[in-house]
């Protein structure tokens, strides 16, 4: 999907769960730059119904994100000239969610999807997707950074 042989940088796929998105400059869960084509796509992940109320809470940390990246962006173009897209992953959606949103002027594009459609978009075989599970779910799941409660809750899960 974005991968680095492609020109995609990411930044925050090995964060704890808990990471904090403005202080890492993310604009969602993690993000994929690719700055030949200044394109950002942000993947902002929701565990259950995502409401209008989390969609607006997200919009004002992805403003402050910006503002916080801004300058590195502008070492390779103006951010008016980069093209943005936060893609929400959840359970499911309430209706009235906007197809984008607006930063400074600036056209945020907005998509909604499920796991399975993420899933889906996925061109990685069997093999590449269990090294990718191992690394970016049991390993962050296992460290000690994430809280026992998360591991918990993913215990009873499965």
């Amino acid at each position: 999907m974005h991968k680095k042989n492609q020109g995609w940088r990411s930044r925050g796929l090995s964060d704890p769960v808990n990471s904090n998105n403005l202080s890492k400059r993310k604009l969602g869960d993690c993000d994929f730059q690719d700055s030949s084509n200044k394109n950002i796509v942000a993947y902002e992940a929701h565990g259950g119904i995502l409401s209008k109320i989390y969609f607006e809470g997200h919009v004002r940390t992805f403003r402050r994100s910006l503002q916080r990246r801004r300058e590195e962006l502008e070492t390779i173009a103006d951010v008016d000239q980069w093209k943005f897209r936060v893609i929400f992953v959840a359970y499911g959606f309430n209706s009235g969610l906007p197809d984008h949103f607006e930063v400074d002027g600036i056209k945020v594009e907005t998509e909604f999807i499920t796991l399975d459609d993420l899933y889906n978009r996925t061109d990685i075989d069997a093999a590449e997707f269990i090294g990718y599970f191992n690394s970016l779910f049991i390993a962050i799941l296992n460290d000690r950074r994430t809280p026992s409660a998360v591991r918990e809750k993913i215990r009873v899960l499965i």
